[in-house]
């Protein structure tokens, strides 16, 4: 069985010889995922034009699914990473993220503006200048997010 590990680096090769003498197979990509219960992690790794960087999650404007693909947006560049959108949003939901559609989260220090649309919806202008929507079922949870 393929496990992923999230944990301090110092400790990553003593989990991975541990988890293959029990016959697991250490992958950067596994539906299981092992995760130190202290372990603050505060960057995404992004692939943009063919490298890799650290993200801060201060930097994040939004992220988006786009099917298997998550694309981290900051003000300056898109970046695609490898967690799963409700991975991200695990992380990043004390941070001062929301998910405002099925496949949309966005920062609130990412938005620039606010504006109210038809039927309870709103429209965000962010700071990279992406128009999105706030779906009508992320509505409430949106507002209450917000301060509305």
């Amino acid at each position: 069985m393929d496990v992923k590990i999230i944990c301090r680096k110092e400790n990553h090769e003593i989990y991975q010889q541990m988890l293959e003498r029990a016959g697991f197979t250490v992958v950067s990509e596994a539906n299981l995922v092992l995760r130190e219960q202290d372990f603050a992690l505060d960057a995404f790794l992004g692939e943009a034009k063919g490298q890799f960087e650290l993200i801060p999650y201060s930097r994040i404007v939004s992220i988006e699914s786009f099917g298997r693909t998550i694309v981290v947006h900051t003000p300056n560049q898109d970046y695609t990473i490898r967690e799963k959108l409700y991975e991200a949003e695990d992380l990043l939901r004390e941070r001062g993220f929301v998910r405002i559609g099925k496949s949309i989260i966005v920062a609130k220090a990412g938005i620039s503006n606010i504006r109210p649309s038809l039927n309870g919806r709103f429209t965000l202008t962010m700071k990279n200048a992406q128009q999105l929507s706030v779906s009508k079922s992320y509505g409430k949870s949106f507002r209450t997010f917000i301060g509305f």
